[in-house]
């Protein structure tokens, strides 16, 4: 799942067609506008199974490269994605997310069989007796969606049937392990470990029995890694210039570590290639070119119930993405992060009256909205534009400038200010091997470690007066709400059903605790009563390739500014493409 990504991930829109390397020309396989994705090229270079959006649900697709109608694999509404071919060609593994787990179907059709119970991404061993898959489940479908956060971990389980077992370890590496992919000798399985908040990936390769862990390569981003069918490189999703991303080639020595310096293999674009496959003579390599834009909606609330008062309305519009509102302390601007295609993120407000959003902190650096200071005239921004480190700046969102504050938190992630402007809540993985949530003093920089768990506690948030955080809390597939006092505590659940729910306000009384919930396949804003734990939906969103995120409440307590955002994902495919070995 996601939930780094979203608070920090690039999200782009789609810009031209990706141009071709010098060994061919690509060409679209699905329509412009719609979403296909997770393409699988079939062992002999004759099919392709992929999945795509039918009557708001992800399923698997099969079409033959020569033409013709697209075959339904699977048909039961239930999320099915991530398909993967047997070497046979007979058989092929995916993912189904309403139901969980890892499923076996027919090629050419039939009753789909339970593999594995849990998990996601299955990838065949190259002699098609296992099958190895990532731990965590996937909910998010977005640009720049994470492979896995941790704890996941990478298993094998065998493809005819059997208990599954684990390969590596959480916490070795670090991050979560996610898009396994084996070596064409089926001696080593690459996968990629992603910190929460994206700021690095590695490439690691492990073998199948769990030991020889190994390091292959690092990057700022990096996702979906294939290995050539030579075993001489592997080809992964990264950022390639600035703003930009490509599909790059990483040259291997002979022990599997990256050697050189990789290069594209498509020229760079600012919407984001996922997801590539190969054909087994390398002769093919279809990927899936992903785009997602993100603007504001304000939706108006009685302030007695917290009930809509009205239809959601556009805050933000035009191209890229708007995200992390903060709606200042006499609720009349909203700061928000903007990226604009190809650019970094910004910080802007909208201010009333003004035609467009007010630039406060803007690239090349990366910079990240954190929360208004009481008095207002300042926000609080997590920059790195003194160096590779992040560090705090108080922002004039009026002057524009960014004077740098004598605290030190470069591991912070989605930080928050507390009301009185003393404290800033965050998460962190220091001294752990998953995120637990820290508080920093403005003043003094002191640390204090609040939670100790061992899944995942993270993405703090401060109540109106100061004293409680609502964080969220992984327990196995699903993520809670629960609070805890803000100077330290025992954490106490408030939400307790499948799915999964990220808060991000409360409202002004203290009384309600607004979040975005992933719910009968949907993401949605709700709020929750923190006294009696009655849920509420505020929006009425169906679809897969819709997402909304970040509820801020106001401090009148009259609307909830939340994030929209919509994916599109198109199949390409380029014959001969520049992989082997140069």
């Amino acid at each position: 799942m996601l939930l780094a990504a979203c608070a920090v991930g690039v999200s782009c829109r789609r810009a031209a067609p990706p141009a071709g390397g010098p060994a061919g020309e690509p060409r679209a396989l699905g329509p412009e506008e719609g979403l296909e994705l997770f393409p699988a090229v079939s062992p002999d270079g004759t099919r392709l199974a992929y999945a795509a959006e039918r009557n708001g649900s992800l399923e698997v697709m099969i079409r033959a490269f020569a033409g013709g109608p697209a075959r339904a694999l699977t048909t039961d509404g239930k999320q099915n994605m991530q398909p993967a071919w047997s070497p046979d060609g007979r058989w092929i593994a995916f993912h189904s997310r309403d139901r969980s787990g890892i499923w076996v179907v027919a090629a050419d059709g039939g009753a789909p069989r339970l593999l594995a119970d849990f998990g996601s991404r299955p990838a065949w061993s190259p002699d098609g007796k296992r099958i190895a898959f990532q731990s965590a489940r996937i909910s998010d479908v977005a640009a720049t969606s994470a492979d896995a956060i941790a704890p996941s971990t990478i298993w094998t389980v065998p493809a005819l049937g059997g208990p599954a077992r684990p390969v590596t370890t959480a916490g070795e590496p670090k991050g979560g392990h996610g898009a396994p992919a084996w070596s064409p000798d089926g001696r080593r399985i690459y996968f990629v470990s992603s910190e929460p908040r994206l700021l690095f990936a590695e490439v690691w390769s492990v073998e199948p029995e769990g030991s020889g862990l190994r390091k292959v390569y690092t990057a700022a981003r990096l996702y979906d890694p294939v290995v050539t069918p030579d075993g001489d490189a592997l080809v992964v999703s990264g950022s390639a210039e600035s703003g930009t991303w490509a599909l790059l080639r990483v040259a291997l020595d002979a022990d599997g570590v990256a050697i050189g310096t990789p290069r594209p293999v498509t020229r760079p674009d600012t919407s984001v290639p996922r997801h590539p496959s190969l054909s087994r003579d390398g002769r093919l390599l279809v990927w899936s070119s992903i785009s997602t834009d993100g603007h504001l909606l304000s939706l108006p609330l009685d302030r007695s119930s917290g009930l809509p008062a009205g239809p959601p309305v556009p805050l933000t519009t035009g191209a890229g993405r708007s995200s992390w509102p903060a709606i200042s302390p006499d609720g009349r601007e909203v700061a928000f992060g903007r990226i604009l295609p190809g650019g970094s993120w910004d910080v802007v407000v909208d201010v009333p009256g003004k035609d467009r959003p007010v630039p406060v902190a803007t690239g090349p650096s990366t910079d990240y909205l954190c929360d208004w200071f009481p008095d207002g005239r300042r926000l609080l921004v997590l920059s790195d534009r003194e160096g590779r480190t992040f560090r705090f700046f108080a922002a004039d969102p009026e002057g524009g400038s960014l004077t740098p504050l004598p605290i030190d938190a470069p591991d912070a992630g989605a930080p928050r200010l507390s009301p009185d402007g003393t404290r800033i809540a965050y998460h962190s993985k220091h001294g752990g091997i998953t995120i637990n949530v820290f508080t920093l003093d403005v003043a003094s920089g002191r640390k204090e470690q609040l939670t100790f768990d061992r899944e995942f506690v993270g993405f703090p948030c401060f109540s109106p007066d100061g004293r409680t955080l609502a964080v969220q809390v992984r327990r196995g597939d699903d993520v809670q709400i629960a609070t805890l006092p803000s100077s330290g505590g025992t954490p106490r659940m408030v939400t307790s059903g499948p799915g999964l729910s990220w808060p991000f306000s409360f409202s002004p009384d203290g009384r309600r605790l607004a979040f975005a919930g992933y719910r009968d396949e949907a993401w949605n804003i709700y709020w929750v009563d923190l006294a009696t734990r009655h849920e509420e939906r505020l929006t009425g969103n169906g679809r897969i390739d819709v997402y909304l995120r970040y509820p801020s409440w106001s401090p009148a307590g009259d609307r909830i500014v939340f994030e929209r955002a919509e994916t599109r994902g198109t199949l390409w495919l380029v014959e001969n493409p520049p992989v082997g070995a140069r």
